[in-house]
This record gives structure tokens, C-alpha cells and sequence, in this order.
């Protein structure tokens, strides 16, 4: 578990970088299925060790997994940004489906 929070940070900086080039892009987002996996384990390994962790330990690991439950918000807004895109009528949502 030690290992794995140690490793949580550079796995957490690399998504954040997808993340960012996904929100500059106008087009589909090639990332997207990519950062939902791994978002998904990390958000069940940090259920997992809140879970097992004393009340004492609790509000330090809150603080630990901060970054993690930022980026899950900041992923599920560009989610719905991109889902919201083709309601608007906006053509880039789907390059070349256009008729």
C-alpha cells in the first residue's frame, strides 16, 4: 500500500497532462478511455485504503487522495462537456460525420 501511494503522484501527474491535452482539443479526445481506467483503479485503491485506515489516519489520507478527487471532478466535467457538444449542434464533437 506504501509503494502504491508513493506511485500515485507521477501516475496522477501523467493524467493530468492527458487531461489537459484532451481539454485543448476540438475534436474527440483521445485520452478520454485511457484516464477513466486508471482513474478508476486509483479511486478504488484510495476506497480501499480509507476503508482499512484507523479514524486517526483518515483525515491525513483525505488530504493524500485531495489531488486524486480533483482530477476525477475535472475528468467527469470534461466528460460532460463533450457529451454535451453534439446536443448544441456542435460539428467538431464528431470530425467527418458531417453530411
Amino acid at each position: 500500500m506504501v509503494n502504491n501511494l508513493l506511485e500515485m503522484n507521477s501516475k496522477l501527474e501523467v493524467l493530468d497532462e492527458m487531461l489537459a491535452v484532451d481539454s485543448q482539443e476540438l475534436g474527440l479526445a483521445p485520452n478520454l478511455l485511457h484516464i477513466h481506467l486508471q482513474l478508476s483503479r486509483l479511486e478504488a485503491f484510495r476506497n480501499q485504503t480509507m476503508h482499512q485506515a484507523s479514524p486517526t489516519s483518515r483525515q491525513k489520507l483525505i488530504h493524500i487522495f485531495k489531488r486524486l478527487s480533483q482530477l476525477i471532478v475535472d475528468f467527469e466535467n470534461l466528460c460532460r462537456h463533450h457529451l454535451q457538444r453534439p446536443q448544441t449542434g456542435d460539428e467538431t464533437a464528431f470530425p467527418g460525420s458531417a453530411s
